[in-house]
């Protein structure tokens, strides 16, 4: 008798596009809700957001292959059940002992539906026994936590809760300053720590080691039973408050366990903030708030920054010919590029649509800026996807301090930037030089650079009768207009 489907979600992974569209009608046919990832990153990625009871991956894929998906999942999620896919008939004989508990069946190429509804309906029931197993083994593998505490005697008892707690490593500070230490030179999973030390009072503690350790749950653990200041700690960002009194090692592990998942919520919340959903960019929040910080910093240090703004030619053409997901795709694409293209700290933005924007720091000179633009720009213009879709980009590019001292000025003068690039035949960059932008040929780096006589780094000087942040009752853009509108007479 064919066991029956539980209603669950399923994440399949696969490099072969005709697979996963087989494998999500399949699914679909058998009610179960599928989601698919064409890569072991991106199966990470979409586990990062939410955990799958079950995972139905290819063994043989590039980068991130099924064996090391599965490790990395499991550790992310114990209670994952896994189903390896492979035209190997050899695999289940060399499968490794570590694995092996997590992975449910085997399934070959090309899929049968009833081998599918048999494979699955056990992945499922092997993941509600790791559930119930995984709620009393708590925590995975692995699992750091650092105790601040200055009294022997609370610190020996929660080393006597958690010393036969299997893969967890306890490291005791009685400090704040020890802890600080610490989490400069490694991570942990989560911080207990008393909200009386000897170096830090009341709520000073959870503060300073939220910002030291922005990615650990923290837990405030204090001799004062008290509702009131449990509300307090937890609205200031600790994941749970812990009275001595009435701490046990059920307790403890408990606090453990929902700490963690709380830290993970946070965070997720915090990525859905910050960073564009589609591209995984920056948002324009996000980007602000870096570039406000950036100028700050480059103001005390006399240095530049650039600020381009870039928009894809022809976007719109392709989203109406192929439809919107073939014009997902290649903004995602289009991301990807751009984050290669760029170093690791300059910032890479999406601010919606098909516009993005780039905050670049510590460059040698405009014309080093000047390659890279033109590296991006030639970049872009190589066929995407399967449908070998082509889009160019037009950039603006402003310079700070000379095409403003606020991010809302740097982007309002990239902006005009861009457009005038737009307008004089799309495919390249410009400078910011006031209301009349010098234009730059991507072809040619130098073409980008201020001036032949200029070959140190030089920004373009904003007009002195250029509008300002201030001038009252006026918007930006009414003040850009009236602007021009004086020196066109």
């Amino acid at each position: 008798m064919t066991p029956a489907i539980l209603p669950s979600k399923v994440l399949f992974v696969d490099d072969d596009r005709s697979m996963r569209v087989a494998f999500a009608n399949a699914a679909r046919a058998l009610g179960v809700e599928a989601h698919v990832a064409e890569s072991g990153a991106q199966a990470l990625e979409l586990a990062q957001q939410g955990a799958f009871p079950v995972v139905v991956t290819d063994l043989n894929m590039p980068g991130i292959d099924g064996m090391a998906l599965v490790e990395r999942l499991s550790a992310m999620e114990p209670a994952t059940a896994f189903v390896l896919v492979s035209a190997d008939p050899e695999l289940q004989s060399r499968m490794p002992g570590g694995a092996a508990g997590a992975v449910a069946a085997f399934l070959g190429k090309p899929l049968e539906m009833l081998d599918l509804q048999e494979t699955l309906a056990r992945a499922f029931a092997l993941h509600q026994r790791r559930s119930t197993r995984f709620r009393t083994s708590f925590p995975p593998k692995d699992w750091s936590v650092l105790l601040v505490e200055d009294s022997p005697g609370d610190a020996e008892l929660l080393q006597e809760h958690l010393a036969d707690v299997p893969g967890l490593e306890l490291v005791h500070v009685t400090r704040l300053q020890e802890a600080l230490r610490l989490l400069h030179d490694r991570e942990f999973d989560a911080v207990i720590t008393d909200l009386t030390l000897p170096d830090a009072r009341g709520f000073d503690a959870v503060l300073r080691l939220q910002a030291g350790a922005p990615n650990a749950a923290v837990i405030a653990y204090s001799g004062v039973d008290d509702e009131a200041l449990a509300l307090q700690v937890v609205q200031l960002g600790a994941q749970d408050f812990l009275p001595k009194g009435r701490t046990d090692r059920d307790t403890l592990l408990r606090s453990l366990r929902f700490a963690r998942e709380r830290k993970r919520a946070d965070l997720r919340l915090r990525r859905l903030a910050h960073y564009d959903q589609l591209t995984g960019l920056a948002n324009r929040s996000s980007f602000t708030d870096a570039a406000a910080k950036a100028i700050a910093r480059a103001e005390r240090q006399k240095q530049t920054l650039a600020l381009l703004m870039i928009d894809l030619d022809g976007f719109k053409q392709i989203n109406d010919t192929l439809g919107h997901e073939a014009g997902d795709q290649i903004l995602q694409e289009v991301g990807v590029r751009m984050r290669c293209t760029f170093r690791e700290y300059d910032v890479v933005a999406r601010f919606g649509g098909d516009e993005f924007a780039i905050m670049v720091t510590d460059f040698e000179s405009v014309e080093s800026l000047s390659a890279i633009v033109e590296r991006l720009l030639a970049t872009l213009a190589q066929p995407i996807g399967s449908h070998q879709s082509r889009v160019t980009g037009s950039a603006g590019i402003a310079l700070f301090p000379s095409a403003g001292r606020s991010p809302a000025r740097l982007l309002r003068a990239a902006d005009m930037a861009m457009y005038k690039a737009k307008r004089s035949g799309r495919n390249c960059s410009i400078f910011f030089d006031g209301p009349a932008p010098v234009s730059s040929n991507p072809a040619s780096a130098s073409t980008l650079a201020p001036p032949a006589d200029s070959r140190e780094l030089q920004a373009p000087r904003l007009p002195s009768d250029f509008p300002s942040d201030d001038d009252a009752g006026m918007s930006g853009v009414q003040r850009i207009a009236a602007a021009l509108q004086e020196r066109l007479g």
